[in-house]
Parts: C-alpha cells; sequence; structure tokens
C-alpha cells in the first residue's frame, strides 16, 4: 500500500494519504524499501475526529432499525477505525475516494461504506462489482472496460434483485482514462448519465501537472463527448466548476459551453459547500457541428467567450 501511495504521488495520479499511525506507517515503508513522503492521517490525532463522529452518529441514528443504539464513547471508538474513518472522509468531503479491499473484505469495507455514505438513492440492494480493462482487439484504437457484479454481497439474488443489481452496473456512469504517449495523464469522467426523455449527464476531468496547458483535456472531452452527443444519443452536457479553477474554465470556454450561472453551495469539498458556475452545452448549441471540429477552430479564431462575466467568487 505504501509503495503504491507513492507511485501514484510520483506519477501525479492521485494526491494520495495513508491512515494510520506514524510509527505504523513508516515502519511499512522501510519494509517496502520506499522512502515516505505522502501525508499519514492517525485517526486518533485528527482535531476534527468530533465532527467525523458527529456525522456517523447522524447517518447511525438514521439506520437505528438495522443494529444496535451505540451511544457517544462507541462512535467516537468506531468513527476511530480506519476503515470507517476512511469511509468518513469520503462522506463528509474530506477525501474524493478511499481505497480498502487491500486490506480489508469485502464485508468489512461495505458495513464502513454503508454506515459513512450509505447508498445512492432509490437503490433497493446493495452489491459488490469489478471493473475489467481489456485491450484493443484487432483493428481497434482503444481498449474496453467492462463492469461484472459478483456475488459477493448476495450470494444467491432472486430475479428482482438480480434485475436491480443490474440497472445500478449499467448505463450510469462512463469513466475514461486519458493516456499520452503510452502514460497516465488525467481522466474524463461523465457521471448521473440519464436516459429516456432526459438524456443528460454531468461532465468532470482533470490532467497531471505535466500534461496541463497542451490541450490534453479540452481534445478528450471533445472526442467523448461527440461520441456521447453522437451514437449514444445524449441531448445535454453539464459541467460544474469552482470560480476560481482558471484551468477548468479555460476547457469549457475552447469548446464553448454555455454559462448558465452561478449555483452558490453546490458540493462539499474540503469541509465547506463551495460555490460552482455551471455550463451546458446541448445538441441544439453545436447546430450539427462536433466538438473537435469546433475545438479545432478556436486554434484559428476566437470563439464568442459564453464563460465570460458572470458573477464573481461568493456572488
Amino acid at each position: 500500500m505504501v509503495a503504491a501511495a507513492e507511485r501514484a504521488a510520483a506519477e501525479e495520479i492521485a494526491r494520495p494519504a495513508l491512515v494510520g499511525t506514524q510509527e505504523e506507517v513508516a515502519a511499512a515503508a522501510v519494509e517496502a524499501g520506499v522512502a515516505l513522503s505522502v501525508p499519514v492521517l492517525d485517526p486518533a490525532r485528527d482535531p476534527e475526529l468530533g465532527a467525523l463522529a458527529d456525522h456517523l452518529g447522524a447517518r447511525m441514528a438514521s439506520r437505528r432499525s438495522r443494529g444496535p443504539e451505540l451511544g457517544r464513547p462507541e462512535i467516537e471508538a468506531l468513527a476511530r477505525e480506519r476503515l470507517q474513518y476512511a469511509a468518513l472522509l469520503v462522506a463528509t468531503g474530506r477525501a474524493a475516494g478511499a481505497v480498502m479491499g487491500a486490506v480489508a473484505t469485502t464485508p468489512q469495507v461495505l458495513r464502513a461504506s454503508l454506515r459513512a455514505v450509505g447508498p445512492r438513492p432509490g437503490l433497493r440492494v446493495v452489491s459488490s462489482c469489478f471493473l475489467m480493462a481489456l485491450p484493443p482487439r484487432s483493428g481497434e484504437s482503444a481498449g474496453r472496460a467492462l463492469v461484472y457484479s459478483d456475488c459477493g454481497v448476495v450470494p444467491d439474488p432472486d430475479p428482482a434483485q438480480l434485475a436491480d443489481i443490474a440497472e445500478a452496473a449499467a448505463g450510469r456512469s462512463l469513466p475514461l482514462v486519458i493516456e499520452v504517449d503510452g502514460r497516465l495523464a488525467g481522466q474524463v469522467s461523465f457521471g448521473s448519465i440519464v436516459l429516456g426523455s432526459f438524456r443528460s449527464c454531468f461532465v468532470g476531468y482533470w490532467v497531471s501537472r505535466s500534461m496541463a496547458g497542451q490541450g490534453v483535456v479540452p481534445t478528450a472531452v471533445a472526442l467523448a463527448g461527440d461520441h456521447l452527443m453522437g451514437p449514444l444519443g445524449l441531448h445535454r452536457l453539464e459541467v460544474n466548476i469552482r470560480p476560481e479553477n482558471t484551468a477548468s474554465l479555460a476547457v469549457v470556454r475552447k469548446l464553448g459551453f454555455r454559462s448558465e450561472g452561478l449555483r452558490p453551495h453546490f458540493l462539499h469539498i474540503d469541509g465547506a459547500w463551495r460555490h460552482h458556475r455551471s455550463f451546458a452545452l446541448t445538441t441544439e448549441d453545436l447546430a450539427g457541428e462536433t466538438l473537435m471540429a469546433r475545438l479545432t477552430q478556436t486554434s484559428h479564431e476566437s470563439l464568442p467567450r459564453h464563460t465570460g462575466g458572470g458573477p464573481a467568487p461568493g456572488a
């Protein structure tokens, strides 16, 4: 785990942190033969442990019928457990995700996650899945990613449960890796994909510092966006960006997304609800043009700056 975290940090794949005591993590680094540079989060020394326990207590109170009532000392002790602590960091916006399966069983991971985060609204059956990344086949320029739901949580599902599990695994998100010269450069994710009469989704993206400013993300968003709004039949793409994130704002400007104004207190990030500027693009906006064609055009002439103006941060 320590070696993997150090590699992820060195290659700018993520900004990882390790949960445990400084002494234990340092000893693991020595055993792995790596120099420890990523931060170590010790639950017992976290000054915000009380706030995490508050969140956990509220969550458990809402699920009281599923387990015994715990007092404050028991809730604080549970919040200090490493798996539960990591899940609480995700639930409260202090971490974007947690890797726990390498040191714990599926039931242990799920228990911690359900206590802290809970299932998606409307989901009746909680299951597990794994992702399989396949290399390109003959004649293909890119590989495929498959989602497999397994029986680690529901060993013998009935037909209704099986239908719920299949629906939860299909068509909700499309995470894509950006690769440049054989190296991971970033990611573009299309989430909350809804079809039917809505046919819309949210778009998120990031790029490593070494590739920033080279047009990598605009090209990736354009290529994937053309696929979603073409063969997959989506009508609308939406991007929400913090007002101070000038690099992300440049991406929507280059692609000609429309500004739809400020969304106050839109997402919980780094311990607070943050304002975001909202941008959208529909098939009517494109008027038969592709995003790639639009992006190519911006290398020769400026598109109208839909992202210009708008309310200032905190307005």
